[in-house]
């Protein structure tokens, strides 16, 4: 008897171990070092500023009226601070140089009067070297400037350094975002070189989602940008408003050339392209987000544009 139920065990047991399921590949992470940084940092991004495959941090740490800027490699030892005298710095992208793969640190810097890029580089020599650029800056004009108790939150996201426009000289791409005051909200070119504003595309509603591909075939880029629709002024124009969600087509010289609502109501657009028939063009599809009770203008959650 106590055979029989030793061998019925051990056949269950091995019948359980047995998975119909699929194999899996599982990882576990495992602690390996951790260091103690004793300043206030609000804001911080990993990023490949050398050029090697590795992410470097890059903390931004208020100081007085403005912020040091460290960057500290990946034993947490301090490679290089960029201290910045007046304004807070309040987003952080590394974007590569495509005609020396350069890499160059690009941060936004809000001192509430204008809101500006700075721009820095490393050449990785002995001594270390570095190159610091400031672009053109955008002077705050809006109806709350003499409101106090209101902070302005003006801020630039690079997204784009590339030559867009054919004329043989690099241009940063930035979106350009701001709360109640909508000053500045839409998407500026940068000359690289000097740092001018080449030109700004205007909008009364935050751009969330860029794209940049030649969409129509013709060998040039288009800009394709999704809002995110606060619903917290009430202007208009260029065809746009901040209560509806659309997509806008915008030229490589900053000109609209299509917008279409997509949804009412407080929304977001966020978008994403790709060749899903192999036809050899790109394909735009568009993630609605609606909240509340808002509806989708005739069109699927996720439409193919």
């Amino acid at each position: 008897m106590k055979a029989r139920m030793i061998l019925f065990s051990l056949f269950f047991l091995i019948i359980s171990a047995c998975s119909f399921e699929l194999p899996f590949n599982s990882h576990e992470f495992r602690f390996v070092r951790s260091y103690k940084h004793h300043e206030e940092s609000p804001l911080w991004h990993f990023g490949d500023i050398k050029g090697d495959g590795y992410d470097y941090l890059i903390l931004a740490n208020p100081q007085m009226q403005g912020t040091a800027l460290s960057v500290l490699n990946q034993q947490g030892r301090s490679v290089s601070q960029v201290n910045i005298a007046e304004g807070q710095v309040n987003h952080i992208k590394v974007l590569s140089n495509p005609t020396d793969f350069s890499q160059w640190i690009f941060y936004s810097i809000n001192d509430g009067k204008e809101v500006y890029l700075g721009v820095t580089s490393y050449e990785w020599a002995h001594p270390l070297r570095r190159t610091d650029r400031r672009f053109e800056p955008y002077p705050r004009n809006d109806n709350l400037m003499n409101v106090p108790a209101y902070s302005w939150s003006a801020m630039l996201q690079p997204k784009l350094l590339q030559d867009i426009d054919g004329d043989g000289r690099l241009e940063v791409v930035a979106l350009a975002l701001d709360g109640y005051s909508i000053n500045p909200r839409g998407l500026m070119a940068f000359d690289f070189e000097s740092g001018a504003l080449k030109w700004f595309f205007q909008s009364p509603s935050c751009f969330t989602s860029m794209l940049f591909e030649d969409f129509d075939g013709d060998g040039q880029g288009e800009f394709v940008l999704g809002n995110t629709a606060f619903n917290n002024t009430e202007h208009g124009f260029n065809g746009l408003d901040d209560k509806n969600g659309y997509i806008v087509i915008v030229d490589r010289h900053g000109e609209l050339k299509h917008s279409e609502r997509l949804m009412s109501g407080l929304s977001e657009v966020l978008l994403q392209s790709s060749d899903v028939d192999q036809d050899g063009k790109p394909d735009i599809f568009a993630l609605l987000l609606r909240r509340g009770s808002e509806k989708l203008q005739g069109r699927n959650p996720a439409p193919q544009l």
